[in-house]
């Protein structure tokens, strides 16, 4: 095999110091004797001792060699470790300012961490401590991670639902503790009361005054159903409160005599219905004060149960033929019920808008429509209001 190599590629510079500051190079054959080279150097021992650096002139080099496996010749360089280090030296200044960029990302990457995932915990873990406290407050929102965000929309909405609870428990018995207080205030002692009036019931029978018996007996029922005892519960029947109702209109009719009638009407399947106690009552006096006693000629009180038509709920109906109201009025009343607060319209409008709030209490999980109100002048008043149908 014949190769030609120009020699210029291996010639020798007339300055060989300056030759030497950027290395060497020789081509060796298998028997590691030179072929050509561009300095005169015997490196045969050193590569055949493996040695990895030279000194030449005082200069270190190091030896990189490399052989061709189908010639067996070697390629030998000797390049001088300071021009290596130059290199490094060159190189080191973008190796420093590499590692100062790769700082401020990580600055700037722990500041993003901290802003978007850390501070929004940390918040939601202080708003989470004060709820130990009784201090149930939404956390605000925050442009965190998609995670954070769903974890505090979740705990904003059980907040939600625990004031909602809460208020709603405390309504009820703000309700029940108004009513107890009414019966603490009148200072009568119930048994006293009942025994009063038997006693008052047997005397008028003896005396043959059926008629004032039959009241007294009836007064008397009525006050052991609204006055109770303190075993007595919060739920009765539909059959229980229409009961309450006819005594209550018996004693009415002593007033009013003739110009009181009234009709109940109910299915016999909706008397074992459970409903609160003294929820129907207080619209048939209103019936009676603000309707019948207001018309000189007869009124009739109408009492209706009734199944929603497409719906398991009952409605319930009070009406009568009395006087009515105008527009204005009770466009004021409905509009104090259906926003459920004080109303600022005494009588009528305040007894409504306790019985609708009773009726929100006590059937909030249901979705029903709340107590409306339909009069028209002279032509009479219709109070309507819907509950589920609950049994024993």
């Amino acid at each position: 095999m014949v190769v030609r190599i120009s020699n210029s590629y291996f010639q020798v510079k007339e300055n060989i110091e300056e030759h030497g500051e950027k290395g060497y190079m020789m081509l060796l054959d298998r028997d590691l004797a030179p072929i050509t080279d561009n300095y005169g150097i015997d490196i045969q021992n050193m590569l055949l001792e493996g040695q990895k650096a030279v000194t030449i002139n005082k200069k270190e080099f190091m030896i990189v060699k490399e052989s061709s496996k189908l010639t067996g010749w070697t390629l030998v360089i000797l390049k001088p470790t300071s021009f290596l280090s130059e290199r490094v030296s060159a190189v080191r200044p973008f190796i420093l300012l590499s590692g100062v960029i790769g700082y401020i990302i990580f600055f700037v990457s722990s500041i993003f961490l901290a802003t978007m995932i850390t501070r929004p915990i940390k918040r939601l873990t202080n708003t989470m401590k004060k709820a130990k406290m009784d201090e149930l407050k939404i956390n605000p929102g925050s442009s965190a991670s998609l995670e954070i965000i769903e974890l505090n929309n979740t705990y904003n909405q059980m907040v939600e639902n625990t004031n909602h609870l809460i208020q709603e428990v405390y309504e009820k018995e703000l309700l029940r503790s108004r009513t107890e207080l009414k019966a603490l205030q009148s200072q009568i002692d119930p048994h006293f009361l009942y025994n009063t009036l038997n006693a008052l019931y047997w005397s008028l029978e003896e005396k043959g005054e059926e008629d004032l018996a039959g009241t007294v007996i009836a007064m008397s029922e009525l006050f052991r159903y609204t006055i109770g005892n303190k075993n007595s519960g919060e739920w009765v029947t539909i059959h229980d409160e229409l009961e309450h109702i006819e005594r209550y209109l018996q004693l009415m009719k002593m007033r009013l005599g003739d110009r009181l009638i009234w009709s109940i009407s109910v299915r016999p399947e909706f008397i074992d219905i459970k409903i609160p106690k003294l929820i129907i009552q207080p619209l048939v006096e209103n019936a009676i004060i603000h309707g019948i006693e207001k018309k000189r000629k007869q009124g009739t009180v109408f009492i209706h149960v009734e199944k929603v038509d497409d719906s398991s709920n009952i409605t319930i109906t009070v009406k009568d033929n009395g006087s009515g109201m105008e527009a204005e009025m009770l466009s004021q009343i409905n509009h104090a019920i259906e926003m459920d607060g004080e109303s600022s319209i005494k009588g009528m409008g305040m007894a409504l808008t306790n019985v609708n709030k009773r009726i929100r209490l006590y059937y909030d999980q249901y979705n029903l429509k709340h107590l409306y109100l339909d009069s028209e002048q002279g032509e009479g008043t219709k109070v309507t209001f819907e509950i589920p149908e609950l049994r024993r």
